[in-house]
C-alpha cells in the first residue's frame, strides 16, 4: 500500500521527469519506432538518444532567448521531431502550441497573435510556405524552426539540426544547465494551449 507521502510525490512530479523517469530505466531499449518516409524503412530511436536529442533542442531554444512562460508553437504532422520538441519546449517551462497541419493560414495567424507565440516549428517547405505568404501580407511571424532541410531562401528561419548544434555548445559550455532549467519547472505551470476547431 502506498503512503499518502508516496502519491504526493507523484503529484509533483512534471511531464519532463516522468520522461527522464523512463529514460533512466529503459536506456538503450527502444523508444519509438516510425517510418522514414523518404529512405521508405522503418527506424527507431532509443530512449537515451531521445533524451539527448530533446535536451540539445532545448538548449538550443534557450540559446535563442525562450525562457520560461514563452509560447511555441509546433505547426507539424505526426512525426518523431513533433514529441522532440514538444519535451524540449517543456523542459525550459515554456508553453508548447500545438497546431494541426491542415490549419487555414488565417487560422495559423490568429493562433500566433491570439497565443503570443514566440516561435514555431514548421515540418516541411509544405508548411512554411503557409508561413511565408503570411509574411508577405505584413503580418507579424515567430521565428522558425524547420524539421526538414529546406533551401537557405526562407529568410530567418533555422533548421532543427542547427539548433540542436546550437545546443551541444551550450551543453558544452555549462553541463548542468538543462538538469538546472528541467527543476525550474512545477507541476502547475502551464504545459500546453490547444485550439479546438470551435475556437
Amino acid at each position: 500500500m502506498m503512503r499518502p507521502t508516496q502519491k504526493l510525490d507523484e503529484f509533483q512530479q512534471t511531464l519532463v521527469r516522468m520522461f527522464q523517469e523512463r529514460v533512466s530505466l529503459y536506456g538503450d531499449r527502444k523508444a519509438l519506432l516510425f517510418k522514414d518516409q523518404g529512405a521508405g524503412v522503418w527506424r527507431s530511436i532509443s530512449w537515451s538518444e531521445w533524451q539527448t536529442r530533446i535536451q540539445y533542442t532545448a538548449l538550443g531554444l534557450y540559446h535563442l532567448g525562450v525562457r520560461k512562460g514563452d509560447r511555441i508553437a509546433i505547426l507539424s504532422e505526426n512525426r518523431p521531431e513533433w514529441s522532440c520538441a514538444d519535451f524540449a519546449i517543456l523542459s525550459l517551462g515554456a508553453v508548447t502550441v500545438p497546431i494541426y497541419a491542415t490549419s487555414a493560414e488565417e487560422d495559423i495567424a490568429y493562433i500566433f497573435e491570439n497565443a503570443g507565440v514566440r516561435t514555431v516549428f514548421i515540418s516541411s517547405a509544405q508548411q512554411y510556405l503557409k508561413i511565408d505568404r503570411l509574411r508577405k501580407s505584413a503580418r507579424a511571424i515567430p521565428g522558425c524552426i524547420l524539421f526538414d532541410a529546406v533551401p537557405s531562401v526562407y529568410a530567418g528561419a533555422v533548421t532543427l539540426e542547427q539548433l540542436i548544434e546550437w545546443g551541444r555548445g551550450v551543453s558544452s559550455n555549462d553541463p548542468s544547465l538543462y538538469q538546472k532549467l528541467v527543476d525550474m519547472v512545477c507541476p502547475d505551470d502551464t504545459a500546453t494551449l490547444i485550439y479546438t476547431s470551435g475556437t
